[in-house]
């Protein structure tokens, strides 16, 4: 459940003489137009320039803007503006044309910079790095695939990011790493709707604290390495102030591939994270867990909908369930404490897989547990608790708000989760409990005080 630390960091650490010389002092800050143009095109209002990395981006004041038309750029791209909340800086592509860079774009102590719609292909490094005093950066309906990493926020970045839209496929490690730097309450940073596939390690490594994770669909990462999760919330010791007050929610988790150990979760809370939400998403169909909350405490986990998980498809698995609360007791830690899980669908589909696991060392920390909506297309035991298994919650001390309701969810197609076959076809027998929901994962609403349906879907 655990893995090195893979950010490529000496990577990045080669970036830094480059960015001192390319943001060395600036001339006053004015508002400019600029169109970035190979072929030396014109646009009325505009200054032309042949490459991205000719844009004098320290020099540009709010509301600013560079146009850039379609091409191939080959530079590193050092973006050092300063907008401001009202009248950003904005460096587009131009309607209808797709520029396609092969190196990173560095945001350095920039602010209010919004990127949109370009195309970062077989970059060494993360195609997307936002580090160093930047704060208030948006990247947006851009692709990175084929690069180390897709977008990176590290090295002394700030806070209130938007990382929206965009796809991000086939890298070497991540998809979005966020790299021990942490949001204020007052100021989040967004990670939304973004389409995560096909990388190495894990699709988001959050590595920090106050995310906001919602509305991506992340499938069939951890194609390169062992130990890794669809949304991975992580800190590196107790020591690390990292992986606290996050949310993620109304994501959809799938296909998260683990062949030679023990993970391969869709969603982990992992060692030394507390205080999180995991509200309203999909996991269905990971070699691991759906949801695995692993040595984490006081994280809320409510309204999830998780079935067909623990493919195992290395065999590998001790703790089989749609839903594991676990510790690594040979070390002792024994910190998986004071969670609420309720009001979700755990249903297994497959053998020898229980709705939710609690591991032996867990089964006394004041988790608290239920109601949930449980079942087993194959009859295993709904718990494993400890070395019980059982299909009685009543008989165990979950510490819950209700009992359980059980038996087999009306899933519309549940051979598609990505495009609705998890929603509900009929309501369950009763709802869950009110925990103040708004909304679920469709984005139908949900009154003040209103009981919502078990799981990420509301009822028709």
């Amino acid at each position: 459940m655990r893995q090195p630390r893979t950010i490529l960091g000496s990577a990045l650490a080669a970036l830094v003489l480059p960015v001192l010389a390319a943001c060395g002092p600036a001339g006053a800050q004015v508002q400019q137009n600029i169109l970035v143009d190979p072929a030396g095109g014109t646009k009325p209002g505009y200054t032309t320039v042949a490459r991205l990395a000719d844009v004098s981006f320290a020099t540009l004041g709010p509301g600013s803007t560079v146009l850039v038309r379609g091409g191939s750029y080959g530079d590193v791209v050092f973006i050092g503006s300063r907008g401001t909340e009202a009248a950003p800086v904005t460096v587009a592509a131009e309607t209808g044309t797709q520029p396609r860079l092969s190196n990173s774009v560095v945001f350095e102590n920039a602010a209010y910079v919004t990127v949109t719609g370009l195309t970062v292909q077989g970059a060494v490094n993360s195609g997307f790095i936002i580090r160093r005093g930047s704060s208030h950066v948006t990247v947006a309906g851009s692709t990175v695939s084929r690069s180390g990493l897709g977008i990176w926020i590290g090295d002394g970045a700030g806070a209130g990011h938007r990382i929206t839209g965009n796809t991000l496929a086939d890298n070497q490690t991540h998809g979005v790493a966020v790299d021990v730097i942490n949001a204020p309450p007052e100021d989040p940073s967004y990670i939304l709707d973004n389409t995560v596939t096909g990388n190495g390690i894990h699709g988001m490594e959050i590595n920090g604290s106050g995310y906001v994770v919602e509305g991506n669909r992340v499938s069939g990462n951890g194609v390169g390495m062992s130990g890794t999760s669809g949304i991975h919330v992580y800190a590196k010791d107790a020591a690390q102030d990292a992986g606290d007050r996050n949310t993620i929610r109304y994501n959809i988790v799938t296909g998260q591939k683990e062949t030679t150990g023990q993970d391969g979760n869709g969603i982990q809370i992992d060692q030394w994270c507390d205080d999180n939400i995991v509200a309203f998403n999909v996991a269905a169909d990971n070699d691991g867990a759906g949801i695995n909350l692993f040595d984490a405490g006081s994280n809320t986990v409510v309204n999830n909908t998780t079935t067909g998980n623990m493919r195992d498809s290395g065999g590998k698995h001790v703790y089989r369930g749609e839903i594991v609360l676990a510790s690594d007791y040979t070390k002792q830690v024994d910190r998986t404490s004071n969670n609420r899980v309720i009001n979700n669908i755990a249903y297994a589909t497959r053998p020898n897989v229980a709705a939710i696991v609690v591991e032996a060392t867990t089964t006394d920390n004041n988790n608290a547990i239920g109601p949930n909506f449980l079942g087993s297309a194959v009859g295993a035991p709904l718990y494993r608790w400890g070395n019980q298994a059982t299909g009685d919650g009543t008989s165990l001390p979950l510490n819950g708000q209700g009992p359980d309701l059980t038996g087999t969810p009306a899933f519309r197609d549940p051979a598609s989760p990505m495009t609705g076959g998890l929603a509900l076809t009929a309501a369950p027998a009763r709802a869950g409990i009110p925990l103040g929901a708004t909304r679920d994962i469709a984005g139908r609403a949900y009154a003040p005080g209103e009981a919502p349906t078990f799981g990420a879907y509301r009822s028709p």
